[in-house]
């Protein structure tokens, strides 16, 4: 396995003046504040490649940026650490990209995620609307069945089944939401 050095490095007149290694909390740190370039080829290169960091910080860092392409998408989506799937679920692109199945497995593997894309439901492009308000409608936490009932983009057939729930603020969000 080849020893990677991140670098932070300081030019002057074509010449290297300074540079500092960079530690993965570093490198996070900075890959959080990129600039959204997605239309730069080596913008996005360059986070194809910090996609693949060992650092699961530094991938969750690549996850919440809106310059990552479907290829990168794809790669964080099946990301074994939970922090980097949860941000990879906050992501536009996400909501754009996801099939039905991977936002089933992305409700099924944690609850945060599972809120988030029921808060967010509208935005999904590319699912079975009707199959993942059902399959969040049944969810065992009522933060989950809370957050549908919160989105105003939740199927109405849904939200009026919701009325009938056994946790009252989730009774209750879905009264408002149908107002």
């Amino acid at each position: 396995m080849s020893k990677i050095v991140h670098k932070l490095v300081v030019e002057a007149d074509e010449q290297e003046v300074h540079s500092v290694v960079l530690d993965s909390d570093a490198l996070a740190a900075l890959v959080g504040t990129l600039p959204y370039r997605k239309c730069e080829d080596e913008f996005v290169s360059l986070l194809g490649y910090l996609a693949q960091s060992s650092s699961s910080e530094v991938r969750k860092a690549v996850a919440e940026n809106n310059g990552i392409n479907e290829d990168i998408l794809e790669l964080l989506a099946k990301d074994k650490v939970v922090d980097v799937r949860r941000s990879v679920s906050y992501c536009d692109e996400f909501k754009t990209w996801a099939s039905t199945e991977i936002v089933i497995d992305y409700i099924q593997s944690d609850i945060e995620c599972a809120k988030s894309i029921a808060g967010d439901l509208g935005s999904f492009t590319e699912v079975d609307t009707n199959t993942i308000a059902d399959m969040l409608r049944n969810h065992s936490d009522p933060g989950v069945r809370k957050a549908l009932a919160d989105s105003y983009s939740a199927p109405k057939k849904i939200l009026k089944q919701l009325l009938t729930d056994p946790e009252h603020s989730v009774r209750c969000a879905a009264r408002e939401s149908l107002d």
